[in-house]
């Protein structure tokens, strides 16, 4: 009787901390932008989701829609700003647009792929705390050299490197990682092809995702190569941690997009059409630090909270730490209300995790 007093008693604790970790969540700010000022490039990867989505290639955010986006970044009041694209280097404003960044938000990132990188540019552009984060095509063998010179011009915690797994032969990737981490000891991180991305036309590219991830976990596990990502950190992190129901921890309205054209979007992945959140010209703040139930917002955060009680959720060991995997990934009409690819790793990622631990 005393044991199915303590289940119950442990019951209305979560019910608890659930109930108020949603009303947080549900009335939570946007913290960061990731403002896309360009839409042209000079590669184009197999991996990227933006050219999937993209309406418009090759277009810069032009002075007026600069200005716009900068009045409006000044009224957010986010902690940081990542500037991307496209390539974001090819815009031709791009260092006087960094700098007028700078005098509302000290916190800026640039993703790059470092082709064309003026490294005595950043030397002007550093000085407003800028942030490089270079994305290492696995398939360039000249990207080693970039990253070297990457390395020694610019300080360890101004750089980021990320590479993108996408359905390469595993064991050259985990050899050019080791490579890469014998130069580089600084912030590492292993992204996956977006599921929505070019993985919906071509499945080669999410192959040996699983096996790749347990590969990784085992670096970081055994060998403490310290590399971050999705599938390799996070679950590490929330299974030895047993944070609950990690879906609030999503940036759904609290990373929002602002495109070449100045739509806004509730994530840098939410760019369907259909989920715009308006423009920077006419958006109303208040709509995302307290969403209506029937606005896009609050929709997306009330089917991110309610999706850990789906019927394969609910009796899955592990749905309290990866909360149902990312929203984006939802295939629609799903009848489990879940993404079948994103479950199938987590839930084989977590049980390995506990296995190794087990050993221990």
């Amino acid at each position: 009787m005393l044991a199915i007093s303590g289940v119950f008693s442990i019951m209305r604790n979560i019910e608890n901390f659930m109930r108020i970790s949603r009303q947080a969540y549900m009335n939570t700010s946007p913290e960061l932008i990731t403002w896309e000022i360009t839409s042209a490039c000079n590669k184009r990867c197999s991996f990227c989701y933006h050219n999937v989505f993209c309406q418009e290639s090759n277009k810069h955010a032009s002075k007026k829609m600069i200005d716009t986006v900068l009045g409006f970044i000044k009224k957010t009041n986010v902690r940081g700003v990542a500037v991307s694209g496209g390539e974001p280097l090819l815009h031709p404003d791009f260092e006087s647009l960094v700098h007028q960044i700078y005098k509302s938000v000290n916190n800026i990132t640039v993703f790059t792929n470092g082709i064309g990188f003026n490294f005595e540019l950043y030397k002007e552009i550093a000085k407003d705390h800028v942030t490089i984060n270079y994305s290492f095509d696995y398939d360039d063998p000249l990207n080693y050299s970039l990253l070297e010179r990457f390395i020694s011009f610019m300080p360890l915690d101004r750089l980021k490197v990320s590479m993108v797994y996408s359905g390469q032969n595993v064991e050259s990737f985990l050899n050019c990682i080791i490579r890469i981490r014998q130069i580089f000891h600084g912030d590492f991180q292993i992204n996956y092809v977006h599921f929505k991305g070019h993985a919906m036309f071509e499945k080669t590219l999410i192959s040996n995702m699983i096996e790749i991830s347990k590969k990784l976990i085992d670096l970081n596990l055994r060998e403490n190569l310290c590399i971050n990502g999705q599938y390799v950190s996070e679950p590490i992190n929330n299974y030895f941690e047993q944070l609950p129901v990690t879906s609030f921890n999503c940036s759904i309205c609290r990373n929002i997009k602002i495109d070449v054209n100045g739509n806004i979007f509730p994530c840098p992945f939410f760019t369907n059409y259909e989920y715009c959140l308006g423009t920077v010209e006419n958006f109303n703040l208040a709509d995302l630090s307290s969403p209506s139930e029937s606005g896009i917002c609050g929709m997306l955060r009330n089917k991110l909270y309610s999706r850990v009680f789906t019927p394969k959720c609910s009796v899955c060991r592990w749905s309290d730490l990866c909360g149902g995997g990312c929203l984006v990934c939802l295939e629609d009409g799903c009848e489990s209300g879940v993404n079948e690819i994103s479950c199938a790793i987590n839930s084989s990622i977590y049980s390995y995790i506990n296995d190794i631990w087990k050993l221990r």
